[in-house]
């Protein structure tokens, strides 16, 4: 014998009975429509394109962008370890052959190739930090001395020791990029550690490219690697 107890279905609004009290029992009695289904032709439910559908055609349609909505994550998060692993094996690249780097120069210029030609920076940047004046470059812009007043710019960023994406203001533009109009947005990275001996910036015509919301895994992995290399052959210097 069937002891359920169905709730009364007034014609007119019952106080007692609210909105959250009817979602609540329906969550906890999932088999009502099963036993009542001509219910759900009978129910009407407004659509955002105009009219009315039946809860059973509201259903599958939920249903249906729902499985829309999940592959379109699932496509993202498969694009997005696809994009780790280029970027891991172009970093791994980048390690091995600056393991090879016979001098600071050498250095260098393994950073620019690969940085400029795989990872598709548009312009490369570097500025090294000589306290003693002894680093030997072929390339009297990349050095600056290490108590530059200029550097008073960059402050709040060696404070955090953390990399800098998006739109750098217009006295740092001006410090690091010959062509400051061409540059859309930018990453700065601080190389060494204890103290810094110098910054990278990789500058993008595209304004959008690099942004502050970017994750910045890769790039702190990155800033690393070749501070790591650059102090091995300044401090041979």
């Amino acid at each position: 014998m069937n002891t359920r107890q169905e709730p009364a279905i007034a014609s007119e609004p019952d106080d007692n009975l609210d909105d959250e009290r009817i979602a609540a029992w329906l969550e906890a009695n999932p088999d009502f429509f099963t036993r009542h289904p001509q219910l759900l032709t009978r129910l009407r439910i407004p659509h955002h394109s105009g009219g009315a559908i039946s809860l059973i055609e509201y259903q599958l349609r939920r249903l249906r962008e729902q499985n829309t909505d999940m592959k379109r994550k699932m496509r993202e998060m498969i694009e997005a370890a696809r994009e780790n692993d280029r970027l891991s094996e172009r970093i791994l690249r980048l390690t091995l052959a600056l393991m090879d780097a016979n001098s600071l120069e050498h250095c260098l210029s393994i950073c620019e190739d690969i940085l400029l030609n795989e990872f598709h920076a548009d312009v490369i940047v570097f500025r090294l930090f000589d306290p003693d004046r002894e680093l030997d470059v072929d390339r009297p812009d990349v050095i600056v001395p290490a108590n530059a007043p200029d550097l008073g710019i960059f402050s709040s960023f060696f404070r955090t020791g953390r990399p800098l994406c998006g739109r750098l203001k217009q006295e740092q533009l001006e410090f690091l990029y010959d062509d400051v109009d061409a540059i859309g947005s930018s990453v700065l990275l601080p190389l060494g550690r204890n103290p810094v001996i110098g910054m990278l910036a990789i500058g993008s015509h595209d304004p959008h490219r690099y942004h502050p919301g970017m994750g910045t895994m890769f790039l702190q992995q990155l800033a690393t690697l070749i501070g790591t290399a650059l102090e091995r052959h300044i401090k041979a210097a």
